[in-house]
């Protein structure tokens, strides 16, 4: 910011408007006390924007989330949340819940000591593309990943493009 005063493009008077309360927020990896409290409120705002009705997180998976790095910090815990919630069967989200098409950085489940199986991939993706009627693009917003790699990953399956 004071580059950005220096230069001109930031007022010196806004700056230290701004600056004159510091709030330090550790990253999510530094909290994980935190994790099962934030999973149960991203798994209640699920179960109301996806009108499920899951009861709560598995002891195991709730250990398999403490192990991971959250990179991305809530808004990846919120987005890993959702699309187990929205795959979840069951009263309860279990280890076999958790997203294989997903951000990055959780691509490869090896990070939660499972491997990827393509058999699970592709039905999560034929579930996404059910539960959107065949709208690709609603099925990738869903999967939460671009719709080029919802095409390939259909053409990688033999899936009907």
């Amino acid at each position: 910011m004071e580059q950005a005063i220096a230069n001109g493009r930031f007022r010196e008077d806004l700056y230290y408007r701004l600056n004159e309360f510091s709030i330090t927020v550790p990253p999510l990896r530094e909290r994980k006390d935190d994790i099962p409290l934030f999973a149960a409120h991203f798994l209640q705002e699920a179960n109301e924007e996806l009108g499920k009705t899951i009861q709560g997180i598995s002891e195991e998976t709730l250990q398999l989330l403490d192990g991971y790095s959250w990179n991305g910090n809530l808004r990846e815990l919120r987005n890993v949340i959702r699309r187990a919630a929205l795959f979840t069967t069951g009263d309860i989200i279990t280890p076999d819940n958790l997203p294989l098409l997903s951000a990055p950085s959780l691509k490869n489940r090896a990070e939660f000591g499972k491997p990827l199986h393509p058999k699970n991939e592709q039905e999560l993706i034929e579930t996404a593309l059910r539960r959107s009627n065949g709208n690709k693009t609603e099925a990738a917003r869903i999967l939460q990943i671009d719709r080029k790699t919802l095409y390939n990953k259909m053409h990688q399956y033999g899936m009907k493009l």
